[in-house]
């Protein structure tokens, strides 16, 4: 029997539920909310109840809850035992078939609370219901599928696997033991950290830890095969309870070309923003009604301000230009806006920084018009920090110049080259003659000795123009100091005083001389340069080694046995900074148009090519001193002789074609092959040389010739003399020397002779490479 609408159960349910949560469950419509009296009949119904079970309320209300149940559900007693539980427990919740209106059947999942009034008594349950059927036919369709599944996942490109908690595998696709290489035994064995190695072992195991604590993980690892190759991969996983055990089920994707591409991406993002903070650009938007200006951040560093340290006004830009630039920045702004079709916006000027000096900008701008393109409102621009560009263009021209007064220097260096042969030459035949008596034999080895100064100068002008091959040798350290002590005094001038201090005993050291004397001459110019007002420049020379007590101060020294060449000034000193950075290359300190930086870093490349260090000690206005450390040797050094060696002369009466443009040079090689006992075609040029071997009936050996001719070049001869004489053997001679060296030139066998040269060097030349050909 059901209560009447109006009856004191009713009466009690309507006061028990307030208003807000009456309009709460009226509105549910997803949901079927009522309630039931104590006895189990219907009491109220949402509009939710009446969606899923089709009854009005009306209808139903009052009417017993097994009505809304699958016939068989109620038989059993479904109904009843819920509103027992609920009873007991609180609440109950089951899955069951219910029945509409029309009779359909439908799965459902319901939950069954026992409610009570104020006073704590019993008082009926309330039933939400959800309908489940749409799941339950996706359960239906999952189990139907789940084969199809397993197909499909045996067939995807990447690896799929199932492990349990122990990390025994109980299940994998084909693609799996292609990956690793393992086969169905092995795999059997193995446990899933097998698979990986190093930190990507770490990865994987915190993974799998994340998804049977969480249910899901993921990582990327390197993937590692049987055969010990490693391969990119992403995994996933998640935990899930097959046949009673939880287990792991996981995918595993290859990912190299996705790796490879994060890669490039990488690079090229840092590419983008090293190039962007290389350029160093600065931006500005100039709004033309209002005067206001936009100046970027980087902009602003520039000048060395933050952000907020400089305004918006046009003030800000033009109080910091140069005075030279104002006038004529400021027209060129008033220009372009006034012409922006025939004047085109780009100007250099000086802005003043933050440190008080001037920063070179190069700022180029457009402008932005109206909607109907007629008159400007903006103008859009960029600045460019140019003050190291502009000071390294000023190096290189510097540069420039010093390569020209390099050119020159090696020319006179050449010419002066075939002089001091011919001198040193006909000194050596005159002296070797043993004919003179003294006191001419005397004058003629003076005249010898002259030649051998000519020399060395020669080598020092060669050195100067990086014209020089470098020829390492043992040397005498004072003997170095001393061959330039007369070059130091001219260019030292007369303020500055040259003070030698050299040790009797300083030991031998291997470099090359030539540029030895340029490290001192380059020394000793930055240090009368460091003395304006004049001082005193002390080259000194010592042995030093382990137990010196000095070497304390050269931390970065190796242990080792040294000379030391020690070269101070009483200049104005070398501050803190300057010191960092003095070996930089194309670091100075000097005003724009006096020095290109290179010197001092050059220095240090040829001491270092000798296996030596280089140190700088100074303080302001203490003076500085540079320590020069050459590795000692046991080896005694090479004194130059005072006359010419006793060489012998090897001859022979093969044919020579001899071709060089200076006749004087041409006369004593002449005479040095002849009195050798060669047949000899002599030629002052290229083409007469051509000619004459053209013309010559019988085999030409050896070819000697200068390697710079006015009408050609001396390779380049003995490669067309090489097409009609092609056994013919070559001799290339030449006062300096870039690249030549002796050896095969890839078209003609040759041999390179250094000038100046005597005459034993020339015919031993000459025999050597005939004897070569046998």
């Amino acid at each position: 029997m059901s209560e009447p609408p109006d009856s004191p159960f009713v009466t009690s349910l309507a006061h028990h539920a307030a208003d807000p949560f009456r309009l709460l469950v009226e509105s549910v419509e997803d949901y079927a909310i009522f309630m039931l009296d104590p006895a189990g009949r219907v009491a109220s119904w949402n509009p939710g109840a009446e969606r899923i079970y089709g009854y009005q309320t009306a209808e139903i209300v009052g009417q017993p809850v097994e009505q809304l149940y699958h016939l068989e559900d109620a038989e059993i007693g479904k109904p009843a035992v819920a509103r027992l539980a609920a009873l007991s427990s609180g609440f109950f919740g089951a899955e069951s078939e219910l029945a509409r209106k029309d009779g359909t059947a439908f799965c459902a999942e319901i939950t069954t609370s026992n409610l009570k009034d104020y006073f704590g008594n019993h008082a009926g349950f309330s039933m939400v219901t959800r309908d489940i059927t749409e799941r339950r036919n996706a359960e239906l369709r999952i189990r139907q599928e789940r084969d199809l599944h397993e197909a499909i996942l045996s067939s995807l490109p990447g690896v799929y696997y199932m492990y349990d908690e122990s990390g025994h595998f109980i299940r994998w696709n084909k693609q799996f033991e292609e990956i690793t290489g393992y086969t169905t035994d092995e795999i059997n064995s193995l446990h899933p950290l097998d698979l990986f190695v190093g930190e990507n072992r770490v990865k994987v195991a915190e993974a799998i830890e994340r998804v049977f604590r969480t249910g899901f993980g993921q990582t990327e690892a390197l993937f590692l095969s049987k055969t010990g190759v490693q391969i990119p991969y992403y995994f996933n996983g998640i935990r899930a309870e097959i046949e009673g055990k939880v287990c792991l089920l996981g995918m595993g994707i290859d990912i190299t070309d996705q790796v490879r591409a994060q890669q490039e991406l990488r690079a090229n993002d840092l590419r983008m923003r090293q190039a962007a903070r290389a350029g160093n650009v600065g931006l500005w938007d100039f709004d033309l009604k209002t005067n206001k200006i936009y100046y970027s951040p980087e902009l602003k560093r520039q000048l060395g301000y933050e952000d907020h340290e400089i305004g918006d006004e046009l003030s800000e830009w033009e109080d910091r230009l140069h005075p030279d630039d104002k006038a004529e920045s400021l027209q060129a702004l008033v220009d372009f806006v006034a012409n922006p079709a025939t004047y085109r916006y780009e100007r250099e000027f000086r802005l003043l920084h933050r440190d008080g000096s001037y920063r070179r900008i190069l700022s180029q701008a457009s402008l932005l018009f109206d909607e109907n393109n007629a008159e400007p409102i903006r103008m859009l621009g960029s600045h460019v920090d140019v003050t190291e560009q502009r000071r390294l263009e000023q190096q290189i021209r510097q540069a420039q110049k010093m390569e020209a007064v390099g050119q020159l220097a090696a020319g006179v260096a050449h010419d002066f080259n075939n002089l001091v042969t011919v001198i040193n030459g006909y000194s050596d035949l005159v002296l070797s003659s043993g004919a003179l008596e003294e006191p001419i034999r005397s004058q003629v080895a003076e005249i010898y000795q002259a030649g051998i100064r000519a020399g060395n100068l020669t080598r020092q002008l060669l050195s100067f123009c990086r014209r020089q091959a470098v020829e390492p040798k043992h040397l005498n350290p004072n003997l170095v100091v001393s061959t330039t002590e007369k070059m130091l005094l001219r260019l030292l001038g007369d303020g500055v005083t040259l003070e030698t201090v050299l040790a009797p005993d300083a030991g031998t050291v291997r470099a090359d001389q030539g540029q030895l004397e340029l490290v001192l001459v380059n020394l000793a110019v930055n240090a009368r340069d460091a003395m304006p007002g004049g001082g005193t420049l002390t080259i000194s020379t010592r042995n030093t080694g382990p137990g010196d007590g000095a070497l304390a101060d050269e931390p970065d020294l190796p242990a080792g046995e040294y000379v030391l060449i020690a070269v101070s000034d009483t200049g104005t000193g070398i501050d803190a900074e300057t010191r960092a950075h003095i070996f930089e290359p194309f670091f100075t300190t000097k005003a724009e148009g006096f020095g290109t930086g290179l010197g001092l870093a050059t220095l240090k490349s040829i001491v270092g090519q000798a296996d030596g260090h280089i140190f700088v000690h100074s303080d302001m206005g203490s003076g500085t001193t540079f320590k020069i450390y050459l590795p000692r040797l046991e080896e005694p050094s090479i004194a130059p002789p005072e006359e010419p060696l006793r060489e012998e002369r090897p001859g022979g009466h093969e044919t020579v074609l001899l071709v060089e443009d200076e006749d004087a040079l041409r006369a004593l090689e002449l005479a040095i092959l002849r009195a050798s006992g060669y047949t000899v075609l002599e030629a002052a040029n290229g083409a007469a040389g051509l000619s004459l071997a053209q013309s010559h009936t019988g085999p030409i050996d050896v070819l000697v010739v200068d390697l710079v001719l006015p009408d050609a070049n001396g390779r380049e001869l003995a490669a067309r003399l090489a097409e009609s004489h092609p056994s013919t053997r070559v001799i290339l001679m030449s006062g300096y020397n870039d690249e030549e060296v002796p050896g095969e030139n890839g078209v003609v066998p040759y041999l390179f002779l250094q000038k100046p040269f005597s005459p034993a060097s020339l015919a031993s030349a000459v025999r050597r490479v005939l004897d070569s050909a046998r």
